[in-house]
């Protein structure tokens, strides 16, 4: 498709070009026949070289809102199997705030949080280097025990340190589709919309 606008671009500078070229040099000399009828066929060749970057634009167009309407669908629609992994490392746990959350939310009305909600939690104040490994095996088994539930899309709540949640963002980079939370002061939680984009 990038490939047809380029196309496309490049055909109408070059039809501009030497229409401009005609123009200019069949009215230095406008008693010969010969300089009209090649700005015409000039005028001709832009018209017909307009037409497949006006196809080519109007395709990127499409391919953009359908983009755009894919994004909306996924932050907005729960899934039909959808399970919650909420990641609480480093102080009090947000178990309880992500629950009262999404039983307010549209969706979950029906949704079985004792079955389809996985978590990580580590109360400690301070995480240091040397608790990354044993973290991390944690949120690989909670991975596996999200594979197993065979979901459709997973809602990921984290309160955690930056390096824990990039580490997290890695082992779900290439797996379910991920819808992730962020949790704005005096607004609660919010959809921020998937994973991958």
């Amino acid at each position: 498709m990038k490939n047809n606008l380029f196309l496309g671009i490049f055909l109408v500078l070059v039809v501009a070009l030497v229409s401009a070229g005609v123009f200019i040099w069949g009215h230095q000399s406008s008693e010969h026949l010969a300089w009209i009828y090649l700005d015409r066929f000039g005028l001709i060749l832009g018209l017909i070289a307009f037409v497949p970057v006006l196809f080519a634009v109007t395709n990127y167009i499409q391919y953009i809102g359908l983009q755009k309407r894919e994004l909306q669908k996924i932050r907005t629609l729960p899934g039909t199997s959808p399970v919650v992994f909420v990641v609480s490392i480093g102080g009090m746990s947000i178990i309880n705030e992500v629950e009262a959350f999404l039983r307010q939310t549209d969706g979950f009305e029906d949704f079985n949080f004792e079955q389809r909600v996985i978590k990580v939690e580590d109360g400690r104040k301070e995480i240091q280097e040397s608790d990354i490994d044993g973290l991390l095996e944690k949120i690989h088994d909670a991975q596996n025990n999200i594979r197993a539930k065979a979901p459709d899309k997973i809602h990921l709540f984290v309160k955690a340190p930056v390096p824990v949640a990039t580490m997290l963002g890695e082992v779900l980079a290439n797996g379910i589709p991920t819808i992730i939370y962020h949790k704005q002061p005096n607004k609660g939680y919010q959809n921020w919309g998937a994973l991958h984009r």
